[in-house]
């Protein structure tokens, strides 16, 4: 919470509004979100796929001014949006920061929701294939600020929390999708953190029928 230091329990602010017609599917990709009272079509035709392409659109003096009501979080978040700094990375999905503000901010570990990025090497256990590519993609947040949003669920069982991250409030600058749509990760939906399953599956069919990063470099995927 900005102004306050960060605890377990985090408090549950007001719902942000979710704009979930974003769309995705230049192969005629159509995905159908199951925790949805109805079908939610995700049309890829409507996104500039350039946007996943080239360099991060970095800017930390304008993501400091952001208005945070207008970044993407599940429909009933379990803390409001903080302005982070990035300082260390573990893997492709995984991220501390500390938050902006906060005196004595002691770091959060951030595993991003949604996604699932191959492992890095861990002691004798060699990297997943492609393990090593997306780890040193998330290493260009390094020393950046970033935007974290939430789902309903803020810790998971190993203490980290649980965040969507944000470089703007573009479609690029929403750090999962990134990820997903050069294939550096895979979706992965928990169904406590599930607002944006739509978006994510839609981004990784597009990321696999395109055949690109781990769709294309890694056996059996």
């Amino acid at each position: 919470m900005q102004g306050a230091p960060w605890t377990g329990r985090l408090v549950l602010s007001l719902a942000l509004p979710v704009a979930l017609g974003l769309a995705i599917a230049a192969c005629k990709v159509t995905v159908e979100d199951t925790n949805a009272p109805y079908a939610v079509l995700y049309d890829a035709g409507k996104v500039d796929s350039s946007s996943f392409a080239g360099a991060l659109p970095f800017d930390d003096n304008a993501i400091s001014k952001i208005d945070s009501s207008k970044l993407i979080a599940d429909p009933h978040p379990c803390h409001e949006p903080m302005l982070a700094k990035v300082f260390g990375v573990a893997d492709g999905d995984t991220i501390d920061v500390n938050e902006v503000d906060v005196d004595g901010s002691a770091g959060l570990r951030i595993r991003l929701i949604g996604v699932d990025s191959p492992e890095v090497a861990h002691g004798t256990t060699p990297a997943d294939c492609y393990g090593d590519e997306a780890t040193a993609f998330t290493k260009q947040l390094l020393g950046h600020f970033v935007w974290l949003t939430f789902g309903d669920t803020c810790i998971d069982k190993y203490d980290r929390t649980l965040a969507y991250v944000h470089l703007n409030t573009t479609e690029s600058g929403f750090f999962q999708r990134q990820l997903l749509r050069r294939g550096f990760a895979s979706a992965f939906i928990f169904s406590d953190n599930a607002g944006q399953r739509t978006l994510f599956e839609g981004d990784e069919a597009i990321a696999k029928s395109s055949k690109v990063g781990l769709w294309a470099a890694c056996p059996g995927k």
